[in-house]
């Protein structure tokens, strides 16, 4: 979709163990990676257990405010609504949202268009409802 990430700046939003993961993928992909958690102290203290084995950083962002179309890519990994704000996104701004709810702004949405690639997980979510209404009997 993107055609590409390497060198590239790259947000993270979500430091859990979701966040992180992609964080240390995207590095490897060659992105230069921001990382952003409503709980910073998590964030910073993530951001350096990765950055100790890593050879290029990953940098915690403290205040999204700031971050006004510096960043070309978002990775949405939390569970809130309305993260992303269209004063974040730029013309070639992609964003990568894997959970629900999408952590995007309705005017968000509208101006980052078809660079939103979305799945709301209906599948697995169908699947763990069956699972916990259905249990497998073992033995």
């Amino acid at each position: 979709m993107a055609k590409g990430i390497k060198d590239k700046k790259a947000l993270v939003l979500g430091a859990g163990p979701v966040g992180m993961a992609a964080a240390r993928k995207l590095i490897k992909f060659g992105a230069n990676v921001g990382v952003h958690d409503k709980d910073m102290e998590k964030c910073q203290k993530n951001c350096a257990e990765i950055n100790k084995s890593c050879e290029q950083k990953i940098e915690p962002v403290h205040d999204l405010k700031s971050v006004d179309k510096k960043f070309c890519f978002f990775l949405e990994a939390t569970n809130a609504k309305d993260v992303i704000k269209s004063s974040m996104i730029g013309p070639r701004t992609f964003i990568a949202a894997p959970g629900v709810p999408l952590g995007v702004t309705q005017k968000g949405q509208k101006k980052a268009d078809n660079r939103i690639l979305y799945d709301p997980l209906q599948l697995g979510t169908a699947a763990m409802a069956v699972s916990a209404a259905f249990p497998i009997q073992r033995g």
